[in-house]
């Protein structure tokens, strides 16, 4: 409760829920507030209002409290205390609301926000549409609080909604019913059958059964056979149209899971709405998992292609990360997907499950990509799943910084402080980290360490002595850890390897040193002597993941700008380091695709440089990694009509894939 007033009453409830040994469930944020008045149950939806007594964190509660019901937030306007104060149930899909400004602007709110349609009463006063429906009855206001509300229920026999319905024939039919029955016992009976569906009884015959030793259970289980029958074969008579609006009105209340045999009619079951399928998922994930495997299995060889394509439709060198993230984000899989996931929080969970395990089982980053695309999506589409997934702020800050390609110093210290505030042991730390495995957000982590870098050696500072390089290399360490943490389910940040802070990015910067005297010499034609790495340098480079990804990510750099001279020493330290590497250490897919898109656009390299990093880098790390194997025959693809004959088969020869190579990747070194 917002009001400290009414904060007894939160603790007079949990007394009587207890009593009666109902679920309770706790609020995690503090910060959160909910009030009873603004919670409405469609019976399909919970509908709460954004008002003075509840925020949208405390909305964010109720999601995640009840996860099989979808929430929709409905904005209350100022100076109406609660969603209550103003609407109501009032039949099933019938939602009773004032015709007041306030009214006007919930009942917008509703129609294009909620996940339901629903029909509209409206009141010429707020609190006339102050009801309660129970079973079919409506219990409001007499006539002498609001007489002009009571005119529109004493209408409400003749609505549209009540007449097709028997079930809610209104309050004013019930109460004659009752007053001319001098046993309000026989007048209830007299209602129900009055509302009853028509069908046979086999309420007589029981007792017979009983005497001859026939249990309930298999009467019950006979009957429901020969019902379904009927009912599928009344079903074989409608047209498709029928029937799949009829299953998608019906299926979420049918409970009976003898019922809902739709699965097992391929034809039907192939026919079936979205919507239909989605409640059949919901009740069986390995039927969930059948219809996304398909999926998934493409999104993968798309990425593939693209990571592994040497030109483009354009005939241009495609680069993987030049595609923006809202682009990547409207594929027809991702779509397809987030069509399937709908407003369904336990598919969503689901699939998060799916990707977590396949991850884990093939290493693929791609599955980690996936992830982001999937949140940021249903964030496109305003789903109140994005409201459960606590991850999601997280994820909404990275894809701004991969949209921009650069992580600032403000968002570096929003995903820093998001990590700080996660609680230690918290799941959530896996979701995080898959999300900073993504490759696109890892490169631009790196690339944004690089021009940190640079920004504290224009300062004339040390690297331990930046806050903002700590954030960038802590989101990339939980980045390179995320296959660790998910596997042995230890969600604890460890501490920064202090090597990698006063040994190696000081050396790097002296390659950046080098690099600004290289451009320096050439302008005055005096050439000098290269910096050469010292053998702590290799030892880090081998054996931390981060000093990998950094260096490799200078390395791009230094291509892009084309400054070949230092590139030429650093891609012969990566080599030496990586023939003695550490487990776990790898050189990521991001470098070696860039390393053959940087060669070739805008303008190819020299063939003698080209030779230079083919000899010093490609052939002697394309043995032993199918990675590089696969990237060195992109590059050597591209460019075998510039080198000599017996250069390429000597380089051939060379690459020639060893144990650690699959047979099934000697295809592209077969063309050559």
């Amino acid at each position: 409760m917002v009001r400290p007033s009414r904060a007894g009453e939160a603790r007079a409830m949990r007394t009587a829920l207890e009593r009666h040994n109902l679920e309770i469930v706790e609020m995690r944020d503090t910060g959160a507030y909910v009030d009873g008045g603004d919670v409405i149950f469609t019976g399909r939806e919970i509908l709460v209002g954004l008002s003075e007594r509840t925020n949208s964190a405390g909305i964010s509660e109720v999601a995640r409290a009840f996860p099989n019901w979808p929430v929709t937030a409905i904005k209350v306007k100022k100076g109406v205390l609660h969603l209550k104060s103003m609407s109501s149930m009032a039949g099933i899909d019938l939602i009773a609301i004032g015709d007041s400004d306030a009214g006007r602007h919930a009942w917008r709110d509703i129609e294009t926000k909620a996940h339901y349609k629903y029909k509209k009463l409206a009141f010429p006063d707020n609190n006339g549409a102050n009801c309660l429906f129970i079973n079919g009855v409506v219990l409001h206001p007499p006539k002498e609080e609001y007489p002009k509300s009571f005119a529109v229920w004493e209408t409400l026999d003749s609505f549209e909604s009540m007449a097709d319905n028997p079930l809610l024939r209104g309050s004013q039919y019930v109460e004659e019913i009752l007053k001319g029955s001098d046993d309000f016992l026989e007048g209830i009976a007299a209602i129900q059958r009055e509302d009853a569906v028509r069908t046979g009884c086999a309420q007589p015959a029981l007792p017979m059964l009983d005497l001859h030793g026939v249990s309930r259970r298999d009467v019950h289980s006979s009957l429901l056979q020969h019902m379904q029958a009927r009912m599928l074969e009344k079903l074989d008579s409608l047209d498709d149209k029928t029937l799949s609006k009829l299953l998608e009105l019906s299926f979420p209340y049918i409970h009976l899971e003898d019922a809902r045999n739709i699965r097992n009619t391929p034809e039907l079951y192939t026919s079936c709405p979205t919507a239909v399928k989605r409640q059949i998922w919901q009740i069986n994930q390995g039927f969930f998992g059948e219809a996304v495997s398909p999926l998934l299995d493409k999104y993968m060889a798309e990425k593939e292609s693209v990571m592994f394509t040497v030109y483009g439709s354009d005939k241009k060198a495609t680069n993987f990360f030049s595609v923006s993230p809202k682009i990547r984000r409207q594929s027809a899989v991702v779509q397809e997907l987030v069509d399937m996931i709908g407003s369904s929080l336990p598919l969503y969970n689901t699939l998060v499950q799916f990707l977590r395990t396949l991850y884990l089982r093939t290493h693929i980053s791609h599955y980690c990509t996936l992830r982001s695309e999937i949140i940021m999506s249903l964030h496109e589409r305003e789903s109140n799943i994005r409201s459960a997934d606590p991850c999601h702020k997280f994820a909404w800050c990275l894809d701004a910084c991969v949209k921009a390609d650069h992580v600032d110093s403000k968002k570096a210290r929003e995903l820093y402080t998001f990590l700080e505030t996660t609680p230690t042991g918290e799941d959530v730390l896996g979701d995080i980290s898959m999300l900073l495995r993504d490759p696109y957000a890892l490169n631009v982590v790196c690339r944004s360490i690089i021009a940190c870098l640079h920004d504290t050696q224009k300062q004339w500072k040390l690297p331990r002595e930046s806050d903002e390089l700590e954030s960038l290399l802590r989101l990339l360490q939980l980045g390179l850890k995320a296959l660790a943490i998910l596997d042995s389910k230890d969600y604890t940040q460890d501490a920064l390897d202090v090597g990698l802070v006063v040994k190696f990015l000081p050396e790097l910067m002296s390659f950046m040193l080098e690099s600004s005297f290289n451009a320096i010499s050439e302008r005055l034609k005096e050439p000098h002597e290269p910096h050469l790495p010292t053998q702590g340098f290799l030892t880090l480079l081998a054996s931390n993941p981060q000093a990998m990804h950094i260096a490799t990510s200078y390395a791009v750099h230094l291509l892009e700008k084309r400054d070949l001279l230092t590139l030429n020493v650093l891609v012969s330290a990566i080599a030496t380091a990586y023939a003695n590497h550490s487990e776990g250490v790898e050189l990521p897919d991001a470098f070696l695709h860039q390393l053959v898109y940087c060669s070739l656009y805008p303008q190819p390299i020299g063939v003698t440089e080209l030779c230079n990093i083919i000899e010093t880098f490609w052939v002697p790390c394309a043995p032993s990694s199918e990675p590089v194997l696969l990237h060195c025959c992109r590059l050597l693809w591209a460019t075998h009509s510039q080198l000599k004959a017996d250069l390429l088969e000597d380089t051939l020869e060379a690459i020639k894939p060893g144990n650690q190579v699959r047979d099934g990747h000697m295809q592209s070194r077969s063309l050559l």
